[in-house]
């Protein structure tokens, strides 16, 4: 009776244990470069790609079917760029300048992206210490 229990424990530890083993293999991958894109050095059906949306280059159709186009360098300044579409619609936070995580294949000249991750813009600014308006000067008048 015991060697029943035992068994049907390894069974579940194994499933498991198999299960996290494939959800990290399809989540644990390389964020490439343009560059390395460009090279050839990365390769792969689904690659995730870093890169700094370039300068005006954004284009947004709606019809017939809502489509992205823009492209991206390396940061911080990157020399090469790579057109990209992502089908879908476009982020308010997509902005020239602006940070970017793409999912998708790259076909030699265009990047298609199924997922598009952007920075968040963020309008804190941490406060130095010492000066007027810095966090420790306000705490201590709020608190003195």
């Amino acid at each position: 009776m015991a060697n029943r229990y035992i068994l049907a424990g390894l069974i579940v530890f194994s499933a498991i244990g198999f299960l996290m083993y494939t959800a990290v293999n399809e989540t644990a991958r390389a964020v490439v470069t343009v560059d390395q894109l460009v090279s050839g050095s990365a390769s792969g059906a689904n690659l995730r790609l870093g890169g700094r949306v370039s300068d005006d280059s954004i284009s947004y159709e709606a019809e017939p079917r809502p489509t992205v186009k823009f492209s991206v360098h390396d940061i911080p300044e990157g020399e090469r760029t790579i057109d990209v579409v992502y089908y879908g619609l476009m982020p308010d936070t997509l902005k020239a300048g602006r940070d970017v995580i793409l999912e998708g294949q790259y076909h030699g000249a265009v990047f298609e992206a199924s997922s598009l991750l952007t920075q968040c813009p963020s309008k804190y600014k941490v406060p130095l210490p010492g000066k007027d308006g810095g966090a420790d000067s306000e705490a201590q008048t709020r608190y003195n």
